[in-house]
């Protein structure tokens, strides 16, 4: 699974930090070895002084096709922010 996005955009810093603490545990309870990935500038934003489990911060690559080609699963979760959600 990865999420793509700018991390220091708050809607997406929300969005992550949701996805760990509600979403994942429960995938990973079925899917052990499921893991999340998180792509995109701005990683400190998170406030994550360590990877939960399951989790790997990536930040900012040079180039995202290797990213989405390895990825089975993208991880959209918006929950505020305003405008039209076109992802």
């Amino acid at each position: 699974m990865t999420f793509v996005g700018a991390l220091d955009y708050e809607p997406n810093t929300d969005a992550v930090l949701w996805f760990i603490d509600a979403v994942l545990p429960k995938v990973r309870s079925r899917l052990p070895q499921a893991e999340f990935r998180v792509v995109g500038r701005g990683a400190g934003a998170l406030g994550l002084a360590h990877s939960p489990p399951g989790v790997e911060i990536v930040g900012e690559v040079e180039e995202l096709r290797p990213e989405l080609d390895a990825t089975d699963v993208s991880v959209v979760p918006i929950r505020l922010g305003a405008g039209t959600r076109l992802k």
